[in-house]
């Protein structure tokens, strides 16, 4: 268990190192047709979501849709 005022509140490294603990990824750059994520779950890219710098958005589907093209069109 874990307070959520308290993890949102900790320094963006040491969230990181946080949110790479309780969903089990290894924390690592990976890069995937030119696109950089956090990490690396079993075979599958990571990317945490800054909301610290993305105050005004969120993780919708438009995000995740427009992430998903990208990789789609840079993969060779």
């Amino acid at each position: 268990m874990y307070d959520l005022g308290t993890t949102l509140n900790l320094e963006w490294d040491k969230y990181k190192h946080f949110v790479s603990q309780l969903f089990e990824y290894d924390v690592k750059e990976v890069k995937t047709s030119g696109i950089e994520f956090d990490g690396e779950k079993e075979v599958f890219p990571v990317k945490v979501f800054n909301y610290i710098e993305h105050k005004e958005s969120a993780v919708d589907y438009n995000y995740i849709s427009e992430l998903h093209k990208s990789i789609k069109s840079k993969k060779i």
